[in-house]
């Protein structure tokens, strides 16, 4: 029955080009090209033959094909402007935005930091009429919002998805028609009409396997995030004499960090000498793929578990799923991942990636709303491991649950790790927002995340270059800033598109940054802060527009005007200000 009700979800068209969303994708470009020794070879073997031209052409070939899907984001341009995106590619380097961003205005006629050119690329934006599937806060209800002449629809613009995404505006019917039914069936409501309690964990399913990459009974919905790498853990972290290590990145979330000491004092080891957290190299800010490698290399057969973010929750990297899955499983060890701060905004293929089991939160880009019921995946490579495993009567088959036989009979798949009845209310607004996940695609999400976060990038370039324009030193000029990097709003997450998903973090390099975030906030801008000048923005691909980054980078460039302006007519005279 619960299959049956899984299949339930009204499908509507899809949206955004999502006939290819399943297709193998192609070699991430960092692993290609981010090692600036392996460019220069190429560039200076060029002359010795066609065999490396004949590399190059190849990589061209390549990159036409990825700038041509990426274009697959807008509603059909004019030849004559594809062409001009495509001849633009380069074999040396990764795939970047902002060159093709900058041919776009330049098409249109447009300066890339003006209000028309975000106007131009919402227009022909493919998921656009997604956002209308969301309830965007307005700022006369907002908390922390200065309401002094704010008019009476004035939205927010929210980029905070990384803590929580937007309800989406079916949850307050369905809730409502949950309450309807509990008051008058009582017990039967659990068995009931489309949101009865028998099924509820089952009925989003089929959207969430699409998004992760999933076979069927490979995911169930449950607990959740740290609650379910606890359970996870136990079946999968069986230490023993010479293999008990588990390698992760340095400083994962808090409650991964304490999961992972728990679990090993569980086995009565030290936390000291079985935890290994992979650090970036001296002088950078995030991790290099082969670095990864090359710990999980290094600790070899000591190693049990390796387990990271899919996308390091502070910086936004998003890391190689399928390479740490080769590189854990060539070791002979296990390999998970916490994908909080990945689902629903980064494509996946955990079963093709032979990944072993996975855990995720559902209030994030899930919008599945705060305390949003959690999920897992188990690959099925594992259904007949013989470990030990946590039970409860939900992991029961269904069809004998109610037999309550002394001895349990396990479901199939990932299903046999529940433990107890999943609560509908934590349920029903996820079972919303799959509604919407379902109008389109990972690949269609990936797309336009590309041209967003790109032009978002674009705008602080700019941004960063007038502000040095105008304080930084010049020649002869006195200027206020004095730092030896002229980047005045420093980004932490990766350039390439292939590392990084819908989170940039940066720093912002000025004398009392809290003073912009306060005004931030005052103004309608929801994003996060962390002491004393990092902020993380996280759109969201299917309610986030090329105008809300529009309004956020000229937010910016006031404010940091106002602020820099005002410190140096005081202290001009006097002092000079590092920023270090």
């Amino acid at each position: 029955m619960a299959d049956k009700e899984a299949e339930a979800i009204p499908l509507k068209p899809q949206i955004g080009s999502c006939e290819n969303s399943t297709s193998t994708t192609t070699t991430p470009r960092g692993k290609r090209n981010s090692n600036k020794k392996q460019t220069s070879e190429f560039r200076t073997k060029k002359h010795k033959g066609k065999k490396t031209e004949s590399i190059l052409d190849e990589r061209r070939k390549e990159d036409v094909l990825q700038i041509e899907d990426q274009l697959k984001a807008f509603d059909p341009m004019e030849p004559a402007v594809s062409e001009k995106l495509t001849r633009a590619t380069n074999p040396y380097a990764y795939i970047s935005p902002e060159p093709f961003i900058s041919i776009l205005a330049d098409h249109f006629d447009v300066n890339v930091s003006s209000e028309e050119f975000a106007a131009r690329l919402d227009g022909m934006d493919k998921l656009r009429s997604l956002k209308d599937e969301f309830v965007i806060p307005k700022k006369v209800d907002c908390a922390r919002v200065d309401k002094e002449n704010v008019g009476p629809d004035d939205p927010v613009v929210y980029l905070c998805s990384n803590l929580l995404g937007l309800k989406v505006k079916t949850v307050d019917n369905y809730m409502s028609e949950l309450l309807r039914d509990w008051g008058n069936w009582g017990v039967w409501q659990n068995f009931e009409g489309r949101f009865a309690g028998m099924g509820i964990d089952q009925k989003p399913t089929r959207a969430l396997m699409k998004l992760v990459g999933a076979r069927e009974g490979e995911i169930t919905l449950m607990n959740g995030c740290t609650v379910n790498l606890h359970f996870l853990m136990i079946h999968f972290y069986q230490p023993r004499v010479g293999r008990y290590k588990i390698i992760c990145e340095e400083n994962p979330f808090s409650s991964d960090l304490y999961c992972f000491k728990s679990q090993i004092r569980f086995h009565k080891l030290d936390p000291d000498k079985a935890l290994i957290q992979v650090k970036p190299r001296q002088g950078e800010r995030f991790l290099r793929n082969e670095d990864v490698i090359d710990a999980i290399e290094k600790h070899g057969k000591q190693t049990a578990l390796v387990c990271f973010g899919g996308i390091q929750f502070f910086t936004g990297q998003r890391f190689d799923l399928e390479g740490v899955t080769k590189a854990a499983h060539a070791q002979g060890a296990v390999c998970g991942f916490d994908l909080a701060h990945m689902i629903g905004n980064c494509e996946m293929h955990l079963h093709r990636w032979n990944v072993d089991f996975a855990v995720w939160c559902s209030y994030k880009y899930l919008c599945g709303g705060q305390g949003a019921i959690g999920g897992a995946f188990v690959h099925r490579n594992h259904w007949d491991r013989s470990a030990p495993r946590l039970e409860g009567w939900w992991g029961v088959k269904e069809e004998k649950r109610f037999f309550m036989n002394p001895e349990l009979d396990a479901s199939l798949g990932a299903n046999a790790f529940r433990i107890s009845m999943a609560s509908v209310w934590n349920t029903v607004p996820l079972y919303a927002a799959m509604e919407v996940f379902d109008r389109t695609c990972m690949r269609a999400i990936e797309r336009k995340r590309f041209w967003l976060n790109g032009y978002f990038d674009a705008l602080v370039a700019k941004l960063n270059q007038d502000v040095m324009d105008t304080f930084g030193l010049r020649g002869d000029k006195e200027g206020i800033l004095t730092v030896p990097d002229p980047k005045v709003f420093k980004v932490l997450t990766p350039a390439n598109p292939k590392e990084r998903g819908n989170q940039i973090t940066f720093i912002m390099r000025i004398p009392r940054a809290d003073v912009i975030y306060t005004a931030l906030t005052k103004a309608g801008f929801v994003l996060d802060y962390k002491k004393p000048n990092i902020l993380r923005i996280s759109p969201h691909m299917l309610y986030n527009t090329f105008h809300d980054m529009f309004l956020l980078a000229n937010f910016l460039r006031k404010e940091v005007f106002n602020h820099l302006g005002t410190m140096a007519t005081a202290y001009r005279s006097s002092q000079k200000i590092s920023t270090g």
